[in-house]
């Protein structure tokens, strides 16, 4: 059950917001019958599952019911009608034991990364960088020439990640200074790690990290530690 998803309905007049509970159920009350439809829309749901965007139709009609005669104190009858509502959701019949059910997705991405390297210095035989959520290792990319430089991952849930990359050492003559990462919502923290915030926005998408890798040729008896 999902908590905390709240929904809108409106129409002839009528117009009301319910929000799911711990069992997950919202409920709407006291609608009128009308021949005219009404709107049930999903209003927000939790940061970390996609919005239904498509509304539904709502009809609340009255349907036949009984009719009940008793005599009444003059000597005639007394008539007595007993109608139900029938409520249909895009022509669905919904009742107590059979409750519309409605089911949000979680937000997912992937995120991938390109490795570039300064044209100077030689390219290393592979890269390899460590993604984290939190203190979690959620997963290892390693790029090389088989996989033209580029991984990713596989779908990652909401939530903010770190990219890392191990210090793949000198180049030949080249010391390796360290990466600068760019790409749309990537933050480059200037300390060889990026961050990557998955958010609602970003479902089904690959956020692309570009990572540049930077050299300074070694003089003369120098040693990189």
């Amino acid at each position: 059950a999902l908590e905390d998803v709240t929904f809108s309905l409106k129409g002839n007049g009528y117009d009301r917001t319910a929000t799911t509970g711990a069992d997950g159920v919202a409920k709407f009350e006291n609608i009128p019958v009308s021949a005219s439809p009404y709107t049930l829309k999903e209003e927000s749901a939790p940061a970390d599952y996609n919005l239904i965007g498509t509304p539904w139709t709502v009809v609340v009609e009255k349907v036949d019911g009984t009719e009940n005669v008793t005599p009444d104190t003059d000597g005639g009858k007394l008539h007595t009608y007993n109608h139900t509502a029938e409520v249909t959701v895009d022509g669905n019949k919904i009742t107590e034991a059979d409750k519309l059910s409605i089911t949000n997705s979680k937000v997912q991405a992937k995120i991938q990364i390109q490795k570039s390297v300064d044209p100077a210095a030689a390219r290393a035989t592979e890269y390899t960088f460590t993604v984290k959520n939190g203190e979690t290792t959620v997963d290892t990319l390693k790029l090389n020439d088989s996989n033209s430089w580029t991984d990713q991952t596989d779908n990652l849930p909401y939530g903010t990640y770190t990219i890392t990359e191990t210090d793949p050492g000198n180049n030949g003559d080249y010391k390796w200074d360290g990466v600068s990462y760019t790409g749309t919502g990537v933050t480059d923290n200037k300390n060889n790690t990026a961050t990557v915030a998955i958010g609602r926005d970003d479902n089904g998408q690959t956020i692309t990290v570009n990572a540049a890798n930077s050299y300074s040729k070694l003089t003369d008896g120098q040693l990189k530690i």
